[in-house]
C-alpha cells in the first residue's frame, strides 16, 4: 500500500478519521506524518489560544452584530457586559474532541456555556461592585467555573475578560446625580 505524506503546522494536531476504525485515538502533531490516500482523512485541528468575544461594536466581536449580554446585578441592574473568552482545545484530546463534538466548539460550548455563566456571576454582585472593586474578583470567578464546567469537554478555558460594564442610561444619570451631590456638600463643608 502506499502513504501520503501530510504536514501539520505548530500550533495544530491532526486528526485521523480512519473508514476502517473510525477516529483514532492519537493525533498526528506537528511536522511530517504518514496517512493512508482515501482510506484515512486528517482534519486539522488549532490547539493555539484562541479567543471568542462578545462586543456590543459590531465590528469588534466574533459574531458581526451586537452580541453583548443584557444581565441582571444583585441590586436588579440591568447591565450591559463585552466579554472575551480565551481558551484552547487540549491537544492529547482533539480526536476526543472532533468525535464528540466537532469543529464548531465555538458555537456549541464556547458561546453558550460562557453566557450563561457570565450571567449567573454577575447576578451575584450589585452594579456598582462589578462596574469597579469586585471586577477582577468576577472575572476570576467566572473563568474559574467556566473552566470546570467545560473541562470535562477537554477544553481549556485561559481567561474571561470583562471588556466593558454598560448601565441602563437611567441608572449612569442617577449616579452622576449622586456624585454631584456629594461634590456639593464637600464645597459646601469648605
Amino acid at each position: 500500500f502506499r502513504s501520503t505524506l501530510i504536514f501539520i503546522p505548530a500550533g495544530s494536531v491532526g486528526v485521523v478519521y480512519d473508514m476502517g476504525r473510525g477516529v483514532l485515538q492519537t493525533p498526528m502533531r506537528e511536522g511530517l506524518n504518514y496517512a493512508i490516500p482515501v482510506w484515512q482523512r486528517v482534519t486539522l485541528m488549532d490547539t493555539r489560544l484562541q479567543e471568542y468575544t462578545m462586543s456590543m461594536a459590531p465590528d469588534e466581536g466574533a459574531l458581526r452584530r451586537d452580541d453583548s449580554l443584557d444581565a441582571p446585578t444583585s441590586d436588579g441592574q440591568q447591565v450591559k457586559v463585552d466579554a472575551t473568552v480565551i481558551f484552547r482545545i487540549d491537544p492529547s484530546k482533539a480526536p476526543e474532541v472532533f468525535k464528540t463534538i466537532g469543529t464548531d466548539y465555538v458555537d456549541k460550548l464556547i458561546r453558550p456555556y460562557s453566557r450563561s455563566q457570565i450571567r449567573m456571576v454577575i447576578s451575584r454582585y450589585t452594579a456598582p461592585a462589578i462596574y469597579s472593586e469586585n471586577r477582577q474578583e468576577a472575572e476570576i470567578v467566572m473563568t474559574k467555573e467556566l473552566a470546570d464546567l467545560l473541562k470535562p469537554k477537554n477544553l481549556i478555558i485561559d481567561k474571561i475578560l470583562l471588556r466593558t460594564v454598560m448601565f441602563s442610561p437611567e441608572y449612569s444619570q442617577a449616579i452622576e446625580a449622586k456624585v454631584i451631590a456629594e461634590q456639593k456638600v464637600k464645597q459646601a463643608e469648605y
